[in-house]
């Protein structure tokens, strides 16, 4: 075992993965804020994992966060495969997230939203309230395609701590939404989740993978044959570089 922050958790490729499967994930956070006042709730896939191996600071934030949960299913493939670890299971954001929504689970808390555009807000804040009447919502934020000055980034914080949120929810888009995570759950101490398209997903303004598409691990080349010139590089480049960290770790090793 290494010496992370990230319960319950086993390196891999240089990450600190969490052992959990989807029925398990949300007893995990929810149990662990007695012994975490920094909660901060990753979902990675392979891209995630190629750009930790590229940026040092962003596998040093990963690697400090309370949980990397394996997003991508080929993910959580190659890390029971190279640990031998059976409890390491896909928890799929999107899935993750909506989970959290409905009737009868995270009951007590309140949740607070951001990311998307005000389509995508009008269209959740419409599900949310016919599939879950009960649901506490704190607040729902829209920011712009830009960088946050220092002043807006405390105005945040300062709204989300008079808001009484407890679950913040970032909707942003890989890093930046893991970075801007961070210091959200650091300064609030309340559980920021990280789940990138879900808003997307959720309020239909993207199209999800079917099922059996997800089931079969290709959720990756659905979201690249539906928006091929955002996410080429991601998926094609970035799938190649995955294979080949796989392969280098299991013949050679990687540093600690």
């Amino acid at each position: 075992m290494n010496d992370s922050t990230v319960a319950n958790s086993l390196r891999v490729l240089g990450i600190d993965i969490s052992r959990a499967n989807p029925e398990s994930a949300l007893a995990q956070v929810l149990a662990s804020r007695h012994s975490n006042t920094t909660l901060k709730v990753n979902f990675l896939n392979s891209y995630c994992v190629v750009l930790a191996n590229e940026l040092t600071d962003y596998r040093n934030l990963l690697n400090t966060s309370a949980f990397n949960f394996c997003d991508g299913k080929p993910l959580a493939f190659i890390a029971r495969a190279l640990t031998g670890e059976k409890e390491i299971r896909q928890v799929r954001g999107p899935s993750f997230f909506e989970h959290c929504l409905t009737p009868g689970n995270a009951v007590g808390e309140s949740h607070y939203f951001i990311g998307g555009t005000e389509l995508t807000r009008s269209k959740m804040l419409h599900r949310l309230r016919k599939d879950n009447p009960e649901i506490e919502i704190s607040g729902f934020e829209c920011p712009p395609f830009r960088e946050l000055s220092a002043k807006e980034r405390e105005e945040r914080i300062s709204r989300i701590i008079e808001s009484g949120a407890t679950l913040v929810w970032m909707g942003l888009g890989t890093p930046k939404q893991d970075f801007e995570g961070y210091e959200i759950a650091s300064k609030t101490h309340t559980v920021v989740f990280s789940v990138g398209a879900a808003f997307d997903f959720y309020s239909h303004t993207k199209s999800e993978a079917p099922k059996w598409i997800q089931k079969i691990g290709l959720e990756w080349f659905f979201r690249l044959a539906t928006e091929p010139r955002r996410l080429w590089k991601r998926y094609l480049i970035g799938n190649l570089k995955f294979v080949a960290l796989a392969v280098k770790y299991a013949f050679k090793g990687l540093p600690k």
